[in-house]
């Protein structure tokens, strides 16, 4: 029996069996329901391939960094040396043309100019271990004198201008040259005034000033006195009136009181400054100017002080007279005011507290409403007259909405009359409101009555 039929007979013998193999061990729960699907998970919808971990490259960059960081220190080290080499070469070039030139000179020059620009002798200080004349060591023998080199002189021209450009092109700029400032013109004389303006001290003091006045030096003072006067001076700006919301009066201080009235007595100051005097007295009232003046008189009686009126007719004190002219003007206004509800409509053809514009703002006003109660009061009788005549009955039940209506259109009408009263008064306007000045007028009213 050859080898390989005994290695046949061995692969027959362990052949398998087609008989499938019993299960070792229990055998896995398996749900009746599910079919013989193997146990694990279930396969994913979509095949994703691994993902691998990103590599961190910091150190990397890090470390190419350094690398270049070290070449560009490298290069900016090599360029100063460079830069340095360059200055220090420039310089011996310099310093060996200025010597060549120097030799040059002297060699040049007459025997009297060369021994003046000669350089002197370096003085040496004295010794103090010298030895005596005998011990003395010998002085030492005179060097040979070198022969000067020699110097073309086209060459040393050529190099003088190079080196003269090279300074130039370096050189900054120089300055502009400013031309000499002419002198101050004396300063302009004041206007003469004419003969029948000039004072006697005037004439006497233009004289005396004129010596005084130096040709050139110092600015003179700005003239004072008659010469103020006659020279044009722009007025200063008064300051403007705080707009937007402000303080009800209750609510400020003493000083905010006080800087309030300065402003508004500024304010009337500027408006009387710009005022045609001569049309604003032809168009008011001689009355209202006197009771205006009787109020100034009174203010200055009351409060124990002399009167303000100086030599001149002007003001003493201008802080005084603008607080007595805002309340004033106020007085004025509240007078104005109780004629004009007095009196009722005012006839067309007067011109009784009105102003060069035209009829007085504050009767203007007071005609307006006026006439909107009167057409308040026609609107109701016409109401109450309807209804009686249709009921026959009494008079018109106020309970009613008509009753309401006319109600509504007297205190509508109250109200804009309240309004127009306060917005042609702003003073009052600051002090009181808009009840306790509907009580005010009220109040004008039944007096009136």
């Amino acid at each position: 029996m050859t080898d390989f039929e005994s290695a046949k007979g061995v692969m027959l013998c362990e052949r398998p069996s087609d008989a499938p193999k019993k299960p070792v061990g229990v055998i896995p729960f398996r749900p009746t329901n599910v079919g013989r699907d193997p146990l694990g998970m279930r396969p994913p919808q979509r095949l994703l391939p691994p993902r691998q971990k990103d590599t961190n490259t910091a150190n990397l960059r890090h470390r190419q960094w350094l690398k270049q960081y070290g070449a560009s220190q490298k290069m900016e080290k090599t360029k100063a040396e460079l830069e340095k080499d360059l200055k220090d070469l420039e310089q011996q070039e310099l310093r060996e043309a200025s010597t060549i030139l120097h030799r040059t000179i002297l060699a040049t020059a007459p025997p009297s100019v060369a021994s003046t620009n000669a350089a002197p002798a370096a003085v040496e200080p004295p010794r103090t271990d010298a030895k005596p004349q005998s011990q003395a060591e010998e002085p030492p023998k005179p060097q040979p004198k070198q022969p000067e080199p020699d110097v073309d002189l086209a060459d040393l021209d050529r190099m003088m201008d190079e080196l003269v450009g090279g300074a130039l092109a370096a050189a900054p700029p120089p300055p502009p040259l400013v031309p000499p400032s002419d002198p101050a013109p004396a300063p302009a004389a004041p206007a003469a005034p004419a003969p029948e303006q000039a004072a006697p001290q005037d004439a006497e003091a233009a004289p005396a000033a004129a010596p005084e006045s130096p040709a050139a030096g110092p600015p003179p003072p700005p003239p004072q006195g008659a010469a103020a006067a006659a020279s044009p001076a722009k007025p200063a700006a008064l300051p403007p009136l705080p707009k937007g919301k402000q303080k009800p009066q209750w609510a400020m201080t003493e000083a905010e009181v006080e800087a309030k009235e300065e402003a508004e007595a500024d304010e009337l100051v500027r408006f009387a400054e710009q005022l045609d005097i001569d049309a604003y007295l032809s168009d008011a009232d001689e009355e209202d100017l006197r009771r205006a003046l009787e109020v100034l008189d009174k203010e200055d009686r009351e409060a124990g002080l002399p009167s303000n009126e100086g030599a001149d007719g002007k003001p003493i004190d201008d802080k005084r007279f603008r607080r007595n002219f805002v309340r004033a003007m106020n007085q004025v206004a509240m007078m104005r005011a109780q004629e004009a509800a007095r009196r009722g409509p005012k006839p067309a053809g007067s011109v009784a507290g009105g102003s060069a514009l035209g009829g007085g703002s504050i009767a203007a006003g007071t005609e307006a409403s006026a006439a909107r109660d009167a057409a308040a009061r026609e609107r109701r009788r016409e109401i109450e007259e309807a209804s009686e005549a249709r009921t026959q009955g009494p008079k018109w039940d106020a309970s009613t909405k008509a009753g309401d209506d006319a109600g509504k259109m007297d205190t509508a009408g109250r109200d804009e009359e309240t309004e127009e009263f306060l917005r042609q008064n702003p003073e009052l306007r600051s002090v009181h409101s808009k009840r306790s000045a509907r009580a005010m007028l009220d109040q004008v009213a039944a007096a009136a009555d």
